[in-house]
């Protein structure tokens, strides 16, 4: 559904205002979030908008979830609260019956999560942000791994050891998922581009002493300053024993 002339107006005008997003980890890269936005505006193929009076809910739809592979429509931008935004949510659950909804909050939480979770709303994630330290990497407790650039032969074990694992990183209440879970995980990392000049980097962790794989560390470059720890994963006989700590 296209925006009219008076929500092109209405989606502008909030942008314009706003000092922060959700998924912008850093102010300086404020105005690169409102340019890309202001090309969705433009564009005028992938935003809905739900409106009441000066109140509006936009979703951006043409995504899909990564652990499942489903289309998702994720909210774009919002103005309003309390009854009126819980008007929007339910027109939005009964005009979108085909894609997953996703909601985007930013902590501290305000009143907001509370009426998610009123209409059944699941927390899938956490985006924790930090800035990066220097870590001495020989260390008594850390020499007894080696850590290094991963290469094509490691697809197996990126591949495989997602899937393994998927036990433990599906969100509890998406246990249902699993299976759709593993395969998605399993086929996503099998084709994934980790190549030099790709915005992914592998890292690989080995015992020092027979190179004996330990797990890896997923990483993609944001475009906006950021690196997401994409995925992270220990073979389950090093855990508790500083692996997953010495990939961080």
């Amino acid at each position: 559904m296209k925006l009219n002339e008076q929500q092109v107006r209405l989606l502008s005008e909030w942008l314009e205002k706003q000092s922060s997003f959700p998924d912008c980890v850093s102010a300086k890269y404020l105005e690169m979030f409102k340019q890309y936005k202001r090309e969705q505006i433009a564009a005028n193929t992938c935003l809905t908008c739900y409106q009441e009076d000066d109140a509006f809910l936009t979703w951006e739809s043409g995504i899909w979830e990564e652990d499942t592979g489903k289309n998702i429509s994720r909210v774009w931008g919002f103005e309003g609260t309390g009854e009126v935004l819980e008007r929007l949510l339910k027109r939005s659950f009964q005009e979108n019956r085909e894609d997953v909804l996703c909601f985007e909050l930013a902590l501290p939480y305000d009143n907001d999560h509370l009426l998610l979770e009123k209409l059944d709303f699941i927390k899938t994630r956490y985006r924790i942000s930090r800035k990066p330290q220097v870590h001495n990497l020989k260390s008594a407790q850390k020499c007894q791994y080696r850590f290094r650039l991963g290469e094509e032969k490691d697809r197996y074990l990126l591949s495989s050891l997602a899937s393994t694992l998927a036990i433990y990183t599906v969100p509890p209440n998406r246990k249902d998922l699993l299976a759709e879970y593993s395969f998605s995980l399993k086929n996503r990392f099998q084709q994934l581009d980790y190549s030099k000049n790709s915005a992914w980097d592998l890292y690989v962790s080995e015992l020092a002493d027979t190179g004996l794989s330990v797990g890896y560390i997923l990483v993609r470059d944001d475009g906006y300053g950021g690196i997401y720890v994409t995925d992270i994963a220990v073979k389950k006989k090093f855990w508790g024993r500083y692996g997953p700590h010495f990939l961080i």
